[in-house]
């Protein structure tokens, strides 16, 4: 919303009643509910997310449950944990809400419990990862939920 009226008072804007007029509609991406997902140790793990909109060049990454996402950290990922892009983007045929669905192929050689971080691809702005393929750890920054591996 905008406070569209001009007025001499400068306090004018500060209630939010002043901000009576529709400047657009903001989108903000991110999943729809925090998942918690069991895989044992060196078995191929299949993880399904759900959203309003997800991409091909979406990203999650692993963090020990202990960090907090989108923080760098040192060693705060073994060097088997890498970004994963979906092998799998679409809609979610199992909930009846309009929601796209995204599933991340992982193979998780510890056990342990790891924080899921999300990097949304945004169209014209800044990437995942840098061109050699090292995750900008600041940009994933959406706790999407945990990860235990047994």
């Amino acid at each position: 919303c905008y406070c569209g009226l001009k007025s001499e008072n400068a306090q004018f804007c500060r209630s939010r009643s002043a901000f009576d007029q529709n400047a657009g509609e903001v989108f903000v991406r991110g999943m729809e509910r925090a998942t918690r997902k069991l895989c044992h140790q060196g078995d191929p793990c299949e993880l399904k997310l759900s959203a309003q909109s997800l991409h091909a060049l979406d990203y999650i990454l692993l963090f020990d449950q202990g960090q907090t996402c989108g923080v760098p950290w040192p060693n705060s990922s073994a060097n088997w944990m890498v970004a994963r892009r979906p092998s799998v983007v679409g809609r979610d045929l199992i909930t009846s809400e309009d929601l796209m669905s995204a599933t991340f192929l992982l193979q998780v050689l510890e056990p342990g419990m790891y924080r899921i971080c999300f990097c949304a691809h945004i169209l014209g702005g800044p990437s995942c990862l840098s061109s050699n393929a090292v995750p900008y750890h600041h940009r994933f920054g959406h706790d999407v939920g945990i990860l235990e591996v047994r």
